[in-house]
Parts: structure tokens; sequence; C-alpha cells
């Protein structure tokens, strides 16, 4: 198996860049995209989070969490539409790609709208179903 790769989507409104990684579904695992980053902070978030999966085989699910650079608290949502957005990992996977969405929070728990969003994409998917009061991870 190989690695990943993340591809950058830019735009000239900066709220509307995105970047996501090509490689996680051959690990059994769904791909993450982020929003409204640059490209090089996508990058320097997305490559070390895949390294994880790719190197440990640490799984990330639907309304988890996790410490990035052991100071900002990563949120995970699954994304029903990933194919609509995540289109170089559909087209090497197919109908087999999901896709999660990294949010950056501030504080614990997350706020309301976020958790709204979070119930409404919950059901069938990716990752795991474990709830998002589950404790963040410590790395």
């Amino acid at each position: 198996m190989y690695g990943n790769a993340v591809q950058f989507i830019e735009n000239p409104d900066p709220t509307k860049t995105f970047g996501y990684t090509v490689g996680l579904t051959a690990h059994g695992h769904p791909e993450f995209l982020v929003r409204g980053l640059d490209m090089v902070t996508t990058c320097e978030l997305l490559n070390p989070l895949a390294q994880r999966v790719i190197a440990t085989g640490e799984i990330f699910g639907h309304q988890h969490t996790a410490h990035y650079l052991g100071q900002q608290l990563l949120y995970f949502m699954r994304i029903p539409d990933a194919d609509a957005h995540l289109l170089e990992a559909v087209v090497r996977y197919g109908t087999a790609m999901t896709a999660l969405e990294i949010h950056i929070i501030d504080s614990w728990p997350p706020p309301p709208e976020l958790l709204a969003e979070a119930a409404r994409r919950d059901g069938t998917g990716c990752g795991s179903d474990t709830s998002w009061w589950g404790r963040p991870s410590a790395n």
C-alpha cells in the first residue's frame, strides 16, 4: 500500500478554499477534508493526520475529536455528499470512498450549531458511531 496525497482547491474567496486527502480509502479509512485554510496550513494539518492513520492504524470517525499539535482541538464530521467535493478520491476509489470534514474548534464542547449539524449528518456513513462526548484524544 502507498501513502496519501493532498488535493487543494483554491478560490478567490478564501472562505471557499478547501483541501482533502487522497489515499486513506486504500487503508480502510475515510478521507479527510478541511475548509478555509491556506494551502500550506492545509497540508500541515492533513498530512500528519493521514500518516497517523497509515502508520498506526488510528481511526477517526464521525463526531470524534483529536488534539492537533497538542493544542488545537479537531472535531470530525462525516460528509454525506463527499463525492461532490473530493473528485480526485472519487476517480480513484469510486463509491467506496467516504470522508470526514475536520473542524478546528476553540472550546469544549463544540458550539451548539456544530453539534446540530453533526446530528443532521449522523446515520449511515463512515467511521465510528462513538458520540461527541467521548473524551478528546491526548495526541
